[in-house]
């Protein structure tokens, strides 16, 4: 029986590679959809847009807020409020749990 490939990413933060279905996902819009805000969801959802990983454990989540990772991955073109994204990660970590 032939099995199913399964799809590797790479943790923006620590930059450890995992299954997709092991991250958070931020999706930033398409260029030509500008006012458009990015969003927070799993990893096994799908949704359109440039998608950035990020591990599901806290740890990852309070070094990317105290480096500014999300802050110079994303330009002033998007409605980018970076304490909204950190607290819908930290809320997705939690639920996790």
């Amino acid at each position: 029986m032939i099995s199913k490939r399964v799809p590797i990413r790479k943790c923006i933060v620590c930059s450890e590679r995992k299954p997709k279905e092991e991250f958070l996902m931020i999706v930033r819009p398409a260029e030509n959809k500008l006012g458009a805000e990015l969003s927070v969801m799993s990893g096994e959802d799908k949704k359109s847009g440039r998608g950035y990983y990020i591990c599901k454990n806290i740890d990852c989540v309070q070094k990317a807020k105290r480096v500014r990772r999300l802050e110079r991955l994303f330009s002033k073109r998007y409605n980018f409020e970076p304490e909204k994204i950190y607290r819908l990660l930290e809320k997705a970590v939690h639920k996790d749990d």
